[in-house]
């Protein structure tokens, strides 16, 4: 059989899509494979409608005090025991044969997969696109120095990605306080120095868009959603900096900050701070004139 592959299903008042994400999912298991739904603290009645799931074997329930994205990820990987796992959005589902082709493609000594995820509509219709847009794109092998010098790297949203589980280890668990929402970025972020990445070109796995899950854009966010995605920010480019200090590095990370939405997201949500911000992540006497490049850029 290969790899065992332990599916995570996360789920937070997504009564009307939890059972689709679990059907996808349990005739695809084999042998030691196991799917592990966590609620984490719903209020709708998703709850019942998991828990008439529980008669199916493989299946294990993990019902928790609602904590956010990170804590449900958190509590699934506890629970699980096999080779890979696959963080499972419950709005999103798997496309028939997903299991099966991860087994067939995965390769060791990777530790992470990605494919891009097929888009659909409330209804599960596609709408003709994928996530990420651009296949060639995504990454590929080892990508260390390259995210080290960009700071960014093209891979799917939660539901596209699988991992070996004893990497993971190394990272895990993933900060709660900060990550209660995208916790998978926190994920994207430390798996590029964990080891080597497999891209597949069709898709495993579906990305639904029904009004209520996509990611605000700056602008949108609530002060507390932006001082959380400040934090996740500042987060990242300190971890970066911890895995490579060299001024090489450091001067192409500065240069490429300047030109991503990652600056113009810090001053428009913390203006005060952004400058000073900056000056930290890339400690360079060349990092304020860099910094100033920002306002001439289009």
């Amino acid at each position: 059989m290969g790899v065992t592959i332990s599916v995570i299903i996360t789920n937070y008042n997504y009564v009307d899509y939890v059972s689709v994400a679990i059907n996808s999912v349990l005739p695809q298991l084999l042998g030691r494979d196991e799917l592990i739904v966590v609620d984490d603290g719903s209020t709708d009645a998703s709850l019942p409608v998991i828990e008439s799931h529980l008669q199916r074997s493989r299946f294990h329930l993990v019902h928790k005090a609602n904590g956010g994205q990170a804590s449900a990820f958190n509590a699934g990987f506890d629970a699980a025991s096999c080779d890979l796992v696959w963080f499972l959005d419950a709005d999103d589902f798997l496309l028939p044969q997903a299991l099966e082709t991860v087994r067939k493609s995965w390769i060791d000594p990777c530790v992470k997969l990605h494919a891009p995820m097929s888009v659909v509509d409330g209804s599960g219709a596609e709408l003709g696109r994928t996530n990420p847009r651009k296949f060639s794109r995504m990454a590929a092998g080892n990508i260390r120095f390259s995210y080290l010098a960009l700071g960014a790297y093209s891979s799917p949203p939660t539901s596209g990605t699988v991992y070996k589980r004893s990497a993971l280890k190394d990272i895990f668990p993933v900060p709660e306080a900060i990550y209660r929402i995208c916790a998978d970025a926190y994920l994207k972020e430390h798996s590029a120095f964990l080891g080597q990445i497999i891209k597949i070109p069709r898709s495993l796995a579906a990305y639904r868009i029904h009004g209520e899950n996509n990611f605000a854009e700056a602008k949108e966010l609530s002060p507390q959603a932006a001082e959380m995605a400040v934090a996740r920010l500042v987060s990242k480019y300190k971890f970066l900096l911890s895995k490579d200090t060299s001024k090489f590095t450091t001067f192409f990370r500065s240069i490429s900050f300047v030109r991503s939405r990652h600056l113009r997201f810090l001053k428009r949500n913390d203006a005060r701070n952004s400058e000073r911000l900056f000056l930290d992540f890339f400690p360079l006497w060349t990092s304020p004139f860099v910094y100033k490049l920002q306002s001439l850029i289009v």
